[in-house]
């Protein structure tokens, strides 16, 4: 059997909807402060929607493969599995640092406070994609 045969893809499901969540809030706040656009924070956070978009897509590739696995029982995909992980956590791990750089360039700190709390959400997406959750401030594997 393989080591995904019996994982629970919710984990990533509730991970996407915890970045969508902060989309929203995000949004809301937006709303309340109503920024000019074309403004250096507006165009920032153009980027950011891009790395919060390609880490959901990069959920979705492991929580699709991981359904595949389940319904197949396949236990030869060992290799293409260990392939997927590692190339799906670079591109997390890539957005992140990306993330991180950019929200230290925003102005508005009611913004960049919601941009950090966002690029918590896509670190523990990066460690889910890597296999493992953080559980009281410790590393736990998941698969």
């Amino acid at each position: 059997m393989s080591a995904f045969a019996h994982y629970d893809v919710k984990i990533l499901e509730n991970q996407r909807q915890k970045i969508d969540t902060e989309i929203t809030t995000r949004n809301q706040l937006l709303d309340e402060i109503k920024p000019k656009p074309y403004t250096h924070d507006m165009y920032l956070l153009s980027s950011v929607n891009s790395y919060e978009l390609s880490t959901e897509s990069t959920l979705q590739s492991l929580e699709d493969f991981l359904i595949f696995l389940n319904k197949y029982n396949d236990k030869s995909n060992d290799e293409l599995k260990a392939k997927l992980v590692d190339s799906l956590s670079q591109i997390c791990n890539l957005q992140l640092l990306e993330m991180v750089a950019v929200k230290e360039n925003f102005e508005n700190e009611k913004i960049k406070n919601r941009i950090g709390v966002q690029t918590d959400n896509i670190r523990d997406s990066c460690h889910m994609l890597g296999g493992v959750v953080v559980k009281d401030g410790k590393l736990v594997k998941v698969y």
